[in-house]
């Protein structure tokens, strides 16, 4: 039996229940490997935040029965949350009276009001670029950073892997982005960011061999893997200033209408409507990005998916939510037509945002146009020309 603490909390000899890795898959510490507090610093330096344990390992075999083991590992457990809450207070608290703490958490705060930024640049429409509008979302994300359980729950996400961290800002943005598009107010848009932004902290407690295998899983890993929402329900669940809402979204992203999601199959109206917008999000910024296995999808072929999901998989008004909060194709964007010609957008189409304005640089051939020209491709007289791929 084994059970995860935070490494702050390492006093005693402990027996690690799984090998602790680096953010690159090195080994770092072995299973079975027994460590004390003289570890901390190490694995601090090392970007590691948590730790497998054998729950018991400082017990004598011996010492108690198997009912009294199993009360004390219950106590401990209770302890160990309320340790847990002790520490995150603890560590808000050095933040703001310790110049060191205090400058690590003003990065963190502007490592995280940045990649906000870059996000809303990537994914929404202009109309929603001005500084009002940005400033509103950076001001949501940071009152992320003014709860001890918030920080601690961003340290493990980040703990986890790049890529699920930036995922998780990403997919926050998209869905702040649309609960505005619904008309949410701004407290019910705080609630809809901060699950979004922790919907796939549960990821921390799947095994890295399993979260980072390039391979195809078989059955039993693709069950541990959709394990994640439940798993991430519990963390945030436990979590100080988090409301039900939203750590049910962690629990429901992967939720669909017609009962094909994962974990529970729920359906219909079963699925808070803040989870549908959470999971929407989730599988266009999947579609929009690069994987190790594949490049990112065409944006027309992820607008098409998409519309093909609303009735099924999402509510309507979501998957229109979505399509009026983002822009498909940035001004700038190399595109390639149907005509075989290449081209670069030039203005954005807010009423068919997969036709916009484009400007000609490149013939059939790829050699240099002469004289550019600009093609509205939402006229009458363009319908049979349209964009064939993207180049970013």
């Amino acid at each position: 039996m084994s059970r995860q603490i935070h490494v702050t909390l390492i006093n005693n000899d402990v027996r690690l229940a799984k090998p602790v890795y680096s953010k690159t898959g090195a080994v770092l510490l072995p299973i079975g490997k027994t460590i004390n507090n003289r570890y901390v610093s190490y694995l601090k330096n090392q970007g590691i935040e948590f730790i497998d344990i054998e729950v018991g390992t400082t017990e004598s075999p011996t010492s108690l029965s198997k009912e009294n083991t199993v009360q004390n590992n219950e106590q401990e457990q209770g302890q160990d949350k309320e340790a847990y809450k002790d520490k995150a207070r603890d560590i808000f608290k050095d933040a703001v009276t310790n110049s060191s703490d205090f400058n690590f958490l003003y990065m963190l705060k502007r490592d995280l009001s940045l990649s906000v930024q870059e996000s809303v640049c990537n994914f929404a429409r202009q109309d929603n670029q001005d500084v009002a509008t940005v400033n509103v979302i950076i001001r949501i994300f940071d009152d992320i950073l003014q709860n001890p359980g918030d920080i601690i729950n961003l340290l493990a996400l980040k703990s986890t892997d790049g890529f699920t961290y930036k995922h998780s800002i990403n997919v926050a943005v998209l869905s702040l982005l649309m609960a505005m598009n619904l008309g949410y107010r701004e407290e019910e848009q705080k609630v809809i960011a901060k699950g979004a932004f922790f919907h796939d902290i549960g990821k921390h407690k799947i095994p890295r061999e399993i979260l980072f295998n390039d391979g195809v899983l078989d059955a039993e890993s693709r069950r541990k893997i959709e394990e994640h929402p439940r798993k991430g329900y519990e963390i945030l669940e436990g979590s100080t200033h988090m409301t039900e809402e939203a750590a049910k979204i962690a629990l429901q992203h992967h939720e669909r209408l017609n009962g094909t999601g994962y974990p529970q199959g729920l359906k219909g109206k079963d699925i808070t409507l803040a989870s549908q917008i959470v999971g929407i999000a989730d599988v266009f910024e999947a579609m929009i990005s690069n994987r190790k296995h594949r490049s990112s999808y065409n944006p027309v072929e992820i607008i098409e998916y998409l519309m093909t999901l609303a009735g099924t998989h999402f509510q309507e008004q979501v998957v229109k939510a979505l399509l009026n909060s983002i822009t498909i194709y940035q001004i700038g964007s190399l595109v390639e037509l149907s005509n075989g010609e290449r081209a670069v957008v030039v203005e954005v189409n807010f009423s068919v945002p997969t036709r916009p304005v484009v400007r000609v640089v490149f013939d059939s051939r790829d050699l240099p146009v002469r004289q550019k020209r600009e093609i509205d491709l939402s006229a009458k007289e363009n319908m049979t020309l349209n964009i064939q791929r993207s180049f970013g």
